[in-house]
């Protein structure tokens, strides 16, 4: 793992932990959209209603409240949920595989560290170019820092330790959120032509320790589930190196009986032959590759007169027959039939005319 990014070495692997992830990670945040979307829907119908336009929905598109709440309606239920529906359809019907959803997810959170924090009637008031005091009924000064704050330690929360975002690219999230929440304060503290006290900044230095800790506690807890993931991998390849292994030495095996049952074969088949050229022939000799005689006995080294044990079967032949022997021996080789040779053999005191009958044992032998 690198120091600060925690990222693997090898980039496949980095690719795989992102892999396994992204599930829950969209689940999660279907779950979070869900409940924004029935959150700022209840709180409109039973707060800001009744509240700012009386017990009588008075709206209209004209007045700056009215456009107030449609603009805080679009960022914060309007938004919401046509990402919810493109989570939807990516969870149940596997749509827009392509698409990079933990990027695309750690967007939809920055947003909602900004809105949570502009989005405040306070603050929008204030955008539009009106006084808070001015155009709502009761007084909204009192509760627009205590609502951002908290939305946007909810934002960072659920980003932090809800969401398996990595923290390479999580961070961008609470730096948003903390950006946003001083720039909107001296924005409007510079309307007011008021200075900037030193608890302006102690609550914007809180707000930086808060998120720090937050998303440290994210790297520490992803830096032990990376760990935890790579041994699982590594034991996953394991695993599937030793099925590979497993059916591989099965097909081996296999082969192996195969071999043996026609080693079997034709040992019978060989034996045959041995059995009638012990009735119809003066002598057997077993030839290897190379053609020397082996496995010889006394019976044998009489008929040449002479022991045999090791010798070339062809320097008992003369150079024509030899020629005819090996052309002979490689065809019964290679079709598996015997083969008849007529031959002048030359043992070692007398010459005679033979007829060889060549088997090929299949074994490197003849």
């Amino acid at each position: 793992l690198r120091s600060l990014d925690l990222r693997f070495a090898d980039p496949a692997d980095e690719e795989g932990f992102k892999a396994d992830r992204e599930m829950d990670l969209l689940r999660w945040m279907f779950i979070g959209t869900v409940i924004a979307c029935i959150s700022t829907i209840t709180h409109g119908i039973a707060s800001i209603g009744p509240r700012h336009f009386g017990e009588i929905l008075r709206f209209n598109v004209e007045t700056v409240q009215s456009r107030i709440v449609m603009c805080q309606q679009l960022m914060w239920t309007v938004l919401p949920a046509v990402w919810g529906v493109l989570i939807f359809f990516r969870i149940s019907r596997r749509w827009f595989q392509c698409w990079n959803w933990e990027l695309i997810i750690t967007g939809m959170m920055v947003y909602g560290a900004f809105v949570i924090i502009a989005g405040q009637t306070f603050y929008l008031t204030i955008m539009l170019g009106e006084d808070p005091a001015d155009v709502w009924e009761k007084q909204v000064l009192y509760s627009h820092e205590a609502w951002a704050l908290l939305g946007l330690n909810t934002v960072t929360t659920a980003t932090s330790f809800f969401l398996p975002i990595r923290s390479l690219v999580s961070w961008a999230v609470p730096t948003v959120g903390v950006v946003t929440y001083a720039l909107v304060n001296l924005t409007h503290l510079s309307s007011e032509e008021q200075d900037l006290d030193m608890e302006h900044w102690f609550r914007t230095l809180l707000l930086i320790a808060l998120s720090y800790l937050a998303w440290h506690g994210a790297w520490r807890t992803e830096r032990h589930i990376r760990t935890e993931w790579l041994a699982v991998r590594q034991v996953v390849l394991s695993s599937c190196t030793i099925q590979e292994q497993q059916a591989s030495i099965r097909n081996k095996g296999q082969e192996i009986e195969r071999k043996e049952l026609e080693i079997q074969e034709k040992d019978e088949l060989t034996r045959s032959m041995q059995t009638v050229t012990r009735a119809l022939c003066d002598t057997m000799v077993q030839l290897d590759a190379a053609f020397c005689m082996r496995s010889t006995d006394a019976g044998q080294g009489i008929f040449f007169e002479q022991e045999i044990e090791g010798e070339l079967f062809t320097d008992f032949l003369n150079a024509e027959d030899r020629t005819r022997f090996l052309v002979c021996a490689g065809r019964a080789t290679q079709s598996q039939v015997p083969e008849l040779l007529p031959v002048t053999l030359r043992r070692k005191y007398t010459t005679s005319e033979v007829h060889l009958l060549l088997v090929d044992r299949g074994t490197t032998s003849l």
